[in-house]
């Protein structure tokens, strides 16, 4: 039998943990991790599915019409983001320290844009206006689920994965007793309003 190893599962923006559920069940059934004794974790970044956090308004800056901004906690993502992952790559660790660890991400909020060719503030400019205007809140579950799935957003999505990140990424909401998202358009646009993280040619090349 191969060597055990552990795979951590880290979801973009604004979706949750069970967006990973349909492609962990497809690897748990492929023939090539068979002969492995692999572990499947994945969680919930801070603000999104089951870690919702609404305590703190978004703060939505207007100034520029051309350019709105989101100021929220959430917009520095790069330390709250890389703290979570060395949290839960610790705790893995320190459970079986001799597993390797093997990471797979969908990039949160749009981190890594292309270098080349890309001005940032048309980009960023672009996502937080379409984030902005985003439906977020619906009478319930049912009429949530009806509107994902007519969205033309979603209409390549498999249906298994958009399930998936249903079942994660809308709760109900006590106040007003509606379905909403977990990770609301607010905070998900100050996702997009982080500083940039920029690497050096060496940090580059390191593996």
């Amino acid at each position: 039998m191969s060597r055990p190893a552990t795979l951590l599962f880290a979801h973009g923006g604004g979706f949750c943990k069970e967006t990973w559920e349909p492609i962990i069940r497809r690897l748990r059934d492929s023939s090539l991790l068979q002969s492995a004794s692999t572990r499947f974790v994945s969680f919930d970044f801070k603000y999104h599915g089951s870690n919702r956090d609404e305590s703190v308004a978004p703060q939505i800056d207007l100034e520029n019409p051309r350019g709105p901004r989101v100021h929220h906690p959430a917009n520095d993502l790069t330390a709250w983001t890389s703290a979570e992952v060395l949290h839960q790559a610790r705790a893995l660790k320190n459970d079986s320290v001799d597993t390797p660890l093997i990471g797979i991400a969908h990039s949160m909020g749009g981190v890594c844009y292309v270098e080349h060719g890309v001005n940032s503030d048309v980009v960023t400019n672009f996502l937080v206006s379409v984030t902005l205007q985003r439906e977020s809140s619906w009478p319930s579950r049912a009429a949530a689920e009806t509107h994902f799935r007519n969205f033309k957003n979603f209409a390549a999505w498999d249906r298994e994965s958009l399930d998936a990140y249903m079942k994660g990424g809308l709760v109900g909401d006590e106040a007003t007793e509606k379905t909403v998202l977990a990770c609301s358009p607010g905070i998900e646009a100050s996702l997009y309003c982080h500083e940039w993280l920029c690497l050096t040619d060496q940090q580059l090349e390191q593996p």
